[in-house]
């Protein structure tokens, strides 16, 4: 093959070709890592406002970590903590340092990972409630309790435990479950969860084409 070379009567036009090398942009972006504990007792709601509002705050491409060791606490603080991860852009990963026991396992399986050390144990069981006052008042606390524990225990231990293991947790059952066991159900609650999505994705048919109607009617010349 003849390569074909520039001589000094041609004109450069003859061989379009860029003058400099191709450039490109580049955006810089700041990652944070935020880093939150949660040792001794899980409190109030009000003790995690500053915790809450970093969870709004983080952006898609930011980490917030917590580290677990806790035997557990207040449902309003849970339930705080547990809105701030729903409503976060960022990636939540709970680091199980020590205990994760009873809202604090709540707390770690709402996370969207999980890391297990060796020293971690978990405690499952239902929410404990303390109310006084008449009986009329106290049914329907108690009513209205089990109906709010009862579906976040559901949707938190899902595939986590197994069927019946929940139904027992649901009236009143401890399970205890050490570090191999917690990665070993972290492992089936993600086989279980991915099965149940293609399980639904499957079941969405697409919707059928028509063809458009055609007009009976005679053009009139």
């Amino acid at each position: 093959m003849t390569k074909k070379t520039l001589n000094r009567n041609e004109s450069e036009d003859d061989f379009p070709m860029d003058s400099e090398p191709l450039s490109y942009s580049v955006k810089s972006q700041k990652i944070n890592n935020f880093s939150v504990h949660i040792t001794g007792d899980i409190r109030d709601s009000y003790y995690y406002t500053r915790i809450f509002d970093m969870c709004l705050e983080a952006g898609e491409h930011d980490t917030i970590d917590f580290f677990i060791a806790s035997n557990g606490g207040d449902l309003d603080g849970l339930t705080s903590m547990l809105e701030g991860i729903r409503l976060t852009e960022a990636n939540v990963r709970a680091i199980l340092i020590g205990p994760a026991h009873s809202a604090a396992s709540i707390l770690a399986l709402n996370c969207h990972d999980v890391i297990v050390t060796d020293s971690a144990t978990m405690l499952t069981h239902n929410i404990r409630t303390g109310f006084g006052g008449k009986i009329a008042d106290l049914e329907a606390f108690t009513n209205f309790s089990r109906k709010i524990s009862n579906k976040l225990i559901k949707d938190t231990y899902e595939g986590f435990l197994s069927p019946l293991e929940l139904q027992e947790v649901l009236h009143g059952k401890e399970l205890w479950l050490d570090a191999e066991e917690i990665r070993e159900r972290l492992e089936a609650r993600q086989t279980h969860l991915q099965a149940k999505y293609e399980s639904e994705i499957a079941s969405i048919e697409p919707e059928p084409v028509v063809a458009p109607k055609r007009s009976r009617k005679k053009v009139q010349e």
